[in-house]
C-alpha cells in the first residue's frame, strides 16, 4: 500500500512550514528587542542631556548668589577668549577637549550632549567642530547688556524665570563666542525624539518640540522680559 503523500511528519519533528513560522516569530522579537533598545539609548541620552543642563543651570544661579545677583556675562573682553561661555569650554573642570584634536573621542563631558552625531552636529570650528566640542550655548538675551555685552545682567531683571530658558543645545555656534538668539533658532538640533531640552532661569528643565517654541521674536521666551 502506497503512503498517502498528505501524512504527517514523525512524531516530534517539524514541518517546513512551521519552521519558517518559528524563524519569522523570531526575526520579529529580534526586531522588538533591538528598537526596544535604542529607544532605551535614546532616552537615557536624553536623561543625561537634562542632567548636564541642570547643572548648568544651578552653576549659573550660584554664581549670581555670588555676585549680588548678577549672572554671568557673555565676556569681559575681546582679547583673550573674553565670553564667559570660553571660560566654561576651556576649563579643565568640565572635562572639555578645547583645541585638543582628539576631541571628537571625548564624549564624556557635563558640556557634552551625548546624543551628539556628526549627521547632526556642523564640523566648523564655530560651530564645536572636532576638538571644541561643546554642544551647550547659553541664552545672550540674558547674559548680554551693555557695550559687546560686558556688562552682567541682574537676575531680579527677568520677569518670568519660568518661561525664559537659560541654556540649550544647539547643532552650530554653540562655540565660546557665540549664544543662542531667534535668529539662530534654525540651529537647534532636536536631538531628543524632535525634542530640544532647554533649563530655564528657575532652574527647571523642560523638552520642547519645534511647535512649542515661540516664533514671535517679542516673546518673553526670547526677550525674557527683562525690565
Amino acid at each position: 500500500m502506497k503512503r498517502s503523500l498528505t501524512s504527517r511528519c514523525p512524531s516530534g519533528a517539524f514541518t517546513l512550514v512551521e519552521l519558517l513560522v518559528v524563524i519569522c516569530i523570531i526575526a520579529v522579537l529580534a526586531a522588538l528587542a533591538m528598537t526596544g533598545l535604542q529607544n532605551a539609548r535614546l532616552m537615557a541620552n536624553k536623561s543625561v542631556c537634562i542632567t548636564n543642563l541642570k547643572q548648568m543651570g544651578q552653576a549659573a544661579l550660584l554664581y549670581a548668589t555670588d555676585n549680588n545677583g548678577d549672572l554671568p556675562p557673555s565676556r569681559t573682553s575681546w582679547s583673550g577668549g573674553g565670553y564667559w561661555s570660553w571660560w566654561l569650554y576651556a576649563s579643565p573642570a568640565w572635562n572639555c577637549p578645547y583645541a585638543a584634536p582628539t576631541g571628537r573621542y571625548l564624549k564624556k563631558s557635563p558640556v557634552i550632549c551625548p546624543s551628539m552625531l556628526a549627521g547632526n552636529f556642523k564640523s566648523d570650528v564655530f560651530s564645536g567642530g572636532t576638538g571644541y566640542y561643546c554642544t551647550y550655548a547659553a541664552n545672550g538675551t540674558i547674559c548680554t547688556d551693555g557695550a559687546n555685552g560686558k556688562v552682567p545682567i541682574r537676575l531680579s531683571r527677568v520677569t518670568q524665570p519660568a518661561r525664559t530658558p537659560l541654556f540649550t543645545e544647539l547643532s552650530a555656534y554653540a562655540f565660546a563666542y557665540f549664544s543662542f538668539t531667534r535668529t539662530d533658532a534654525d540651529y537647534f538640533r532636536y536631538a531628543h525624539s524632535n525634542a530640544q531640552n532647554f533649563v530655564f532661569v528657575d532652574g527647571h528643565v523642560e523638552s520642547l518640540v519645534k511647535a512649542q517654541i515661540p516664533t514671535d521674536s517679542t516673546d518673553v521666551f526670547w526677550t525674557a522680559g527683562l525690565q
